[in-house]
């Protein structure tokens, strides 16, 4: 397994590197922040953060991004709408993708593009018009296609369904992310799961 070979003391100088790299971002928003506030602009202003991957640091003994596990997979969401916009809460438990945020925006400003788009606009759930919007997320990898390895991954009702796919071969995962958060039990061959199983993978 990638990362397991490595001593305590090993990930520590990664889990080092790694804090000083989310600090320096954290000093760099933070300057872009207050120059839209020195500059008048910052209560107009449309602001969002998140990021395209986490990073494992060494759990599941991994240390990579290309996987499905929380860890590299689950990523923040942080915006701040003009003020004035009439948000229903401050924080929104559910889950969504980063394919949801350009049919989001474009609903917040009104444009209606011509193509169909994938994802949806959060707007209902944002402004508490939809309790149910979002709730779903799909997830897919394709960066070691010479090696024939793909791996696909939905994320609904708090259920995570993992394929890994390497060439004739595949590998399934099903994790309980409220009662097993660190991904440690697969529920896959359990026999309790099979039908919420095969209703993920016929999404």
């Amino acid at each position: 397994v990638v990362g397991a070979a490595y001593g305590r003391q090993e990930w520590k100088e990664a889990w080092r590197v790694y804090l000083g790299l989310v600090a320096m971002l954290d000093a760099c928003v933070g300057q872009i922040l207050d120059e839209l506030k020195a500059q008048g602009i910052y209560e107009e202003s449309l602001i969002v953060f998140t990021s395209d991957h986490g990073e494992m640091l060494g759990s599941h003994g991994l240390f990579q991004k290309m996987c499905m596990y929380e860890e590299s997979a689950r990523t923040p969401l942080y915006i701040k709408f003009p003020k004035g916009f009439p948000l229903s809460k401050q924080v929104f438990e559910k889950t969504v993708g980063q394919v949801d945020l350009l049919p989001t925006f474009c609903d917040y400003l009104g444009l209606h593009p011509e193509n169909a788009m994938d994802g949806r606009s959060l707007m209902p759930l944002l402004e508490g018009r939809e309790e149910d919007a979002g709730g779903e997320a799909f997830i897919q990898y394709d960066g070691n296609g010479s090696c024939s390895n793909f791996q696909r991954c939905i994320v609904k009702d708090g259920w995570k369904l993992i394929v890994d796919m390497f060439k004739d071969e595949a590998f399934f995962e099903l994790y309980d992310l409220e009662n097993d958060p660190q991904e440690t039990e697969n529920r896959m061959f359990s026999g309790d799961q099979d039908a919420r199983a095969l209703k993920l993978w016929e999404i």
